[in-house]
């Protein structure tokens, strides 16, 4: 667990062990009474309009995490089930009593989801199993409703 000052709030992030629960937490406490106001539980995220569910990946990790102004900055390594990799950069910015959703991009696209002829469905997205397995494309609220 890690806790940040952003402007007049903290930031707690309770990482979970992500090789058993590939997830984590990040909390929005107000001060000086120390109240949890907006939570967010990590286990997905949008690159485009894409979904990377953190379950479906071969591993998932924090490479970085750091308070921004009033963001958070992060970035995640993403390991696919077929061994390729990512570093995806995230922001999550927090704003009147919220914690919004992370805002992401990849750094590199992996070369096994570059659309071709070859890979590509009657819409140009990218069906190799590889890509299939890691993206889902239906919507999931990743928001923490309790």
């Amino acid at each position: 667990m890690e806790t940040y000052r952003i402007n007049h709030f903290l930031a707690r992030v309770i990482k979970h062990n992500m090789d058993v629960n590939p997830a984590f937490d990040i909390d929005m406490i107000s001060l000086p009474d120390y109240r949890i106001i907006d939570s967010i539980t990590i286990d997905s995220l949008y690159i485009g309009t894409d979904l990377l569910l953190f379950k479906n990946a071969e591993k998932v990790s924090i490479a970085s995490f750091s308070p921004a102004g009033e963001r958070v900055i992060f970035a995640l390594d993403y390991a696919y089930p077929t061994g390729s990799s990512d570093r995806i950069d995230c922001v999550i910015a927090f704003d009147r009593g919220q914690v919004n959703q992370p805002i992401c991009h990849l750094q590199s696209k992996p070369q096994a989801c570059l659309s071709t002829t070859d890979n590509a469905d009657d819409e140009g997205r990218d069906t190799s199993t590889h890509c299939r397995d890691a993206i889902r494309e239906d919507t999931v609220n990743t928001r923490d409703k309790g």
